[in-house]
């Protein structure tokens, strides 16, 4: 009896080694999969910040850019209800007029003034159109290079 007795406690103490081999075996994996879940989560918020601070640099160049040609592009109207009627502000310093737009214009060549405005829209238009089309090859670029460094 006592051989069967040895037995048992043998065969009880194997099923308990296999039931904690096979245990460890799957958290094993699974904090494997997890583990590489988060490497992978990592690495895209790392490509989002790169993407980010891309797009915060060619914010501040557009605003460097528009901040340079604001001065430039403001272009004195005239406002056909008070073109007779002197102005009701005094006039300001020569250093604020640069920066304000002046709706009273003494030039009688408007229509000339409108062309040359919307020749500049025009190529303003171009401009950000050829931004555009650069910004979608780099993008591109970027996701066939992503693609790469995934398939290897």
């Amino acid at each position: 009896m006592s051989k069967v007795i040895e037995n048992k406690q043998l065969l009880h103490i194997v099923s308990e080694v296999i039931i904690l081999i096979g245990l460890s075996l799957y958290f094993h994996r699974k904090t494997k999969r997890l583990t590489d879940h988060v490497n992978a989560l990592i690495k895209k918020a790392d490509e989002h910040d790169e993407i980010i601070q891309r797009h915060e640099e060619i914010i501040r160049q557009l605003v460097g850019i528009l901040n340079r040609r604001a001065p430039m592009k403001q272009r004195p109207r005239r406002m056909r209800s008070f073109h007779n009627k002197a102005p009701l502000d005094p006039p300001l310093p020569a250093e604020s007029q640069a920066n304000n737009v002046n709706f009273y214009s003494d030039s009688e060549d408007e229509d000339e003034d409108e062309d040359n405005l919307d020749a500049e829209i025009q190529d303003e238009l171009k401009e950000l159109t050829r931004k555009e089309e650069e910004e979608d090859e780099e993008k591109s670029r970027e996701e066939d290079e992503f693609l790469l460094k995934e398939d290897q």
